[in-house]
């Protein structure tokens, strides 16, 4: 073909039609922390509630500062002066936002604080269920035989108890005569609910990475890597691992808000926290008075629902980012 009859033809898409080379411009490729960031900021709703959990971090961090440039006694100050002369709660007030409890604490500063509990379970616990989850299903999922048959059947006889009765139990067994578990090292309180939480919930974790590894091990890039004499630990963690990172942050963000309900729910039968403002505790002490104190239920309540609210549309969202088969809009 003539150079005068290259010229004349139509340019193809992503090529400039003064040049018979790609146009660097045109085409642009992007990574994949690229494409999910795009996609995840086209959802209007999860960037809200994104932005909902950011303050609400802020606020569990600055807590103390929060509540006095709120004007608002400590979580634990009590007065009496806010009872009426019946020693009854009082509702709202300037001196009390959110009014206070029947012993005169202010419910405002004690859900403040109940952010921070909450947080500090969820990210820990979610943390620790997590590292758990992943060893233990790589483990299974690469070695298979008799690792996969012993952290399979594990699994199953923990999926089989109800986990909030098996962390009911766990946890007033760690609670009772104030000794802990472990001989001493798990202390009581805090500690105690995210040691029971993360014991009951990296089962899910775990059989989510077994299944997946299971798969990639018969990957031909696996297979490259044993023949160039590979040692496992390498294998796993350099070859397999950073093909999980999608599914693992998928599951992670979705096991948040359970674990925030996870604790909720220990601190309302009273095995959870009870040295510290918790919101699950906080609806606790409010069912008996509901009828005549029903702000101490609704405030901790409303923030609660907000919190898992919010991390459920992030997770979601982050799922829908993650998906290479989801459909662009």
């Amino acid at each position: 073909m003539e150079a005068s009859e290259v010229r004349d033809q139509p340019a193809p898409v992503g090529v400039s039609p003064d040049l018979t080379e790609f146009d660097p411009i045109a085409i642009t490729a992007r990574s994949p922390w690229e494409l999910f960031s795009r996609r995840f900021r086209e959802d209007r709703l999860a960037m809200a509630a994104l932005v909902f959990l950011g303050l609400l971090v802020l606020i569990a961090i600055f807590a103390p500062l929060v509540v006095k440039l709120a004007g608002a006694p400590g979580p634990d100050t009590r007065d009496s002066g806010a009872l009426d002369i019946f020693g009854t709660p009082t509702g709202p007030s300037s001196a009390h936002l959110f009014g206070v409890d029947q012993i005169g604490r202010d419910v405002f500063s004690r859900t403040i604080y109940g952010a921070r509990v909450s947080l500090i379970v969820a990210v820990t616990a979610t943390a620790l269920a997590t590292i758990a989850g992943i060893i233990t299903g790589l483990l299974a999922g690469y070695f298979r035989g008799w690792v996969d048959t012993l952290v399979s059947r594990s699994v199953d006889v923990l999926l089989a108890i109800p986990y909030l009765l098996l962390a009911t139990g766990l946890a007033a067994a760690c609670t009772l005569g104030g000794t802990g578990c472990l001989g001493g090292l798990i202390k009581p309180g805090l500690s105690v609910v995210i040691f029971v939480i993360a014991f009951t919930s990296w089962t899910y974790m775990a059989r989510i990475i077994r299944g997946q590894t299971l798969s990639l091990r018969e990957k031909e890039f696996v297979e490259a890597a044993r023949s160039v004499g590979a040692s496992h630990t390498r294998i796993i963690f350099q070859e397999i691992l950073p093909n999980l990172v999608a599914p693992i942050i998928v599951y992670a963000s979705i096991l948040v808000p359970q674990v925030i309900l996870y604790e909720a729910a220990l601190s309302f039968l009273g095995v959870g926290v009870v040295d510290q403002p918790s919101w699950g505790q906080m609806i606790s002490d409010a069912t008996p008075i509901f009828a005549d104190a029903w702000w101490y239920m609704m405030f901790p309540g409303i923030a609660l629902l907000l919190t898992v609210l919010a991390f459920n549309l992030v997770g979601d969202a982050m799922q829908d980012a993650l998906n290479p088969r989801a459909k662009k809009t």
